[in-house]
């Protein structure tokens, strides 16, 4: 028997934010070849920005 968390069962409303949390980890995984190996870095206000507009203007 599969057991499903209850948020993921029926495409509930989680899922347009799941969207949003996986374009930020693409886009971030296409920007991984210009950083420097052994640090830790996180993607920029600016590119944020240009993710969550892209995701307003699909879902909102």
């Amino acid at each position: 028997m599969c057991k499903l968390s209850a948020n993921f069962i029926h495409a509930s409303v989680v899922v347009p934010y799941i969207k949003l949390v996986q374009a930020e980890t693409v886009y971030a995984l296409s920007q991984f070849s210009g950083c420097d190996t052994g640090r830790i870095v996180q993607l920029g206000d600016e590119s944020k920005n240009f993710i969550s507009g892209k995701w307003m203007a699909y879902f909102a």
